[in-house]
């Protein structure tokens, strides 16, 4: 694509999602089934506007620098610009957030974690949770009561966690005191107004339930920075530094990160590109051990989620596409043709390796607790499909609204661009190498849940498990684009092609993460200018 048409699609990408949010009020879903509200627009929302779009400026200021600088970087430098950038994230999905209007800024956190009403996983570990072994020996049982929403879909492991952190922060009251001393005011307030309406109702917060929600949301926050390392290490095995690192630097432009923080949703993509990243570090060093770590991290996230056999999907796929395709032709990758090319043995071996990661833990965990973690995601599979017999979804209205509701939830610039890598690697013969596995991946997995009607509303979240591998699959563009930078593009800032794509970017993250409620805020609380 040459300058000219990048810009004129860059920037339509930007007014198109402008006018969808903020000019209209087209329903954003499929209206008496399921739809996301909209910020309402207020003086505060403006002014919030204007100081994340200079924050998000200077977020791009520094991924463009990165780049600039990575490429010369020996291998210890490049981990401490890594590292930079990951603060870097971590710092703007903080800022991004305090610029809505409450309570949908950082002051949700409180909200969405403590009430039943938006997951119930917190509620569950403060009062249903007294001897960790007795919770998951009665686990089958609690299942079978057939909850279709939130707890009966789940397996225990969020609720563990949470668990966990509770009893971490009560038995540590200077760590309490550490962790609440980050708190913005908004989420003070926030904690302040559960801890009176909970007196009112009889039930005590104390000083550890409040620490425990604010470490809860910024480890979630730092999961999400952390995910940019395993996208880094993924898109470099086939393609430029410079891609990685701007691929990197562009998973927290992602509107779907900020706006559903810190839901549980935005805290398995680091789980997920974890798993991919240690399995063809296995596949791509002949090791074993990298192979049973990748096992391991599914079965982590199998223990949080049973969306996690999209992984495991994923995974497939992008395995049978790198050990059966040709050999690429010329190649980017840190990753010799000699090491990626596997003997039927060694396959063998990896694949074992990467079951023993899945079926030891689970047998240890069922011998351990007396709980049987097949029957716990087969109740899952069971109690999900209950939710469709007492929701109304037209699978044809939502086979035509998903992709759109993905588009928007991951930014139309980065949709666009990958778009674009999809032709080049057609154009250039690439389609067939295994440059093309991380796409080929997603399109295979995505397009079997979007005709499934596995997800007839909500996909903008549940998808978000999904959407590292759509910024992923914009390498091929990338490194074509960084092909085509010419030395003044090098030195200057203003025409650089890739400033203008992570400008646009950011400033349809920023647009869509002030306009877009995640939890229904907006239905059950009233603006303070509103009687």
């Amino acid at each position: 694509m040459n300058r000219r048409a990048l810009g004129i699609t860059l920037l339509m990408a930007v007014a198109a999602t402008g006018l969808l949010l903020w000019g209209t009020m087209i329903p954003l879903g499929v209206p008496g089934e399921w739809e996301w509200p909209r910020i309402s627009g207020r003086l505060d929302l403006l002014i919030g506007l204007g100081v994340a779009l200079t924050i998000g400026t200077v977020y791009v200021t520094l991924i463009v620098w990165g780049s600039r600088r990575i490429q010369a970087a020996g291998r210890s430098e490049t981990l401490g610009w890594l590292f930079l950038l990951s603060a870097g994230g971590f710092a703007w999905l903080w800022s991004l957030q305090e610029c809505v209007p409450a309570p949908a800024s950082l002051a949700k956190v409180p909200y969405v974690l403590f009430y039943p009403r938006s997951s119930g996983y917190y509620w569950q570990a403060r009062h249903d949770v007294s001897i960790p072994a007795e919770f998951l020996a009665s686990y089958e049982d609690l299942l079978a009561q057939q909850d279709y929403l939130h707890i009966g879909t789940h397996p225990p492991g969020l609720t563990l966690g949470y668990h966990g952190l509770l009893k971490l922060c009560d038995a540590s009251p200077g760590l309490c005191e550490v962790v609440l001393a980050t708190c913005p005011a908004s989420v003070s307030d926030s904690l302040e107004t559960i801890r009176t309406l909970s007196a009112d109702s009889g039930l005590t917060v104390s000083r550890a339930d409040e620490a425990a929600l604010w470490f809860a949301s910024l480890l979630t926050m730092l999961a999400t920075a952390a995910t940019m390392l395993g996208m880094y290490a993924l898109v470099r095995r086939h393609h430029s530094l410079r891609a990685a690192w701007l691929i990197a630097g562009l998973w927290p432009l992602v509107p779907a990160t900020a706006v559903f923080h810190p839901k549980s949703d935005t805290l398995y993509p680091v789980v997920a590109v974890t798993v991919a990243a240690c399995w063809m570090t296995a596949c791509d060093r002949r090791s074993l051990f990298w192979a049973i770590a990748a096992g391991l991290a599914l079965w982590v996230g199998m223990l949080l989620s049973l969306a996690f056999v999209t992984v495991a999907a994923l995974m497939v796929a992008m395995t049978l596409w790198e050990w059966f395709v040709p050999q690429p032709r010329v190649t980017l990758s840190t990753v010799s043709d000699e090491i990626l090319s596997l003997t039927t043995r060694q396959r063998l071996l990896l694949l074992t390796a990467g079951a023993v990661g899945v079926i030891v833990p689970t047998l240890l965990l069922g011998w351990q607790y007396d709980i049987n973690l097949i029957n716990v995601w087969r109740w899952n599979l069971s109690n999900h499909a209950l939710f469709y017999e007492h929701n109304v979804r037209t699978w044809w209205k939502w086979l035509l609204i998903n992709p759109w509701e993905l588009a928007v939830s991951v930014g139309l610039p980065v949709v666009v661009m990958a778009i674009v890598s999809l032709w080049q690697l057609r154009l250039d013969g690439s389609w067939a190498t295994r440059r093309a596995s991380l796409p080929f991946a997603f399109l295979a997995v995505w397009g079997l849940l979007w005709v499934s009607g596995k997800n007839m509303g909500e996909a903008a979240r549940l998808w978000i498990l999904l959407m590292p591998w759509v910024v992923m699959s914009m390498a091929p563009a990338l490194d074509g684009l960084l092909e085509s930078e010419s030395e003044r593009d090098a030195s200057s800032w203003r025409l650089s092609p890739l400033t203008w794509l992570l400008s646009a970017q950011m400033v349809v993250c920023v647009m869509t993460v002030l306009r877009i409620d995640g939890f229904h805020f907006s239905e059950i609380w009233a603006p303070p200018d509103t009687p």
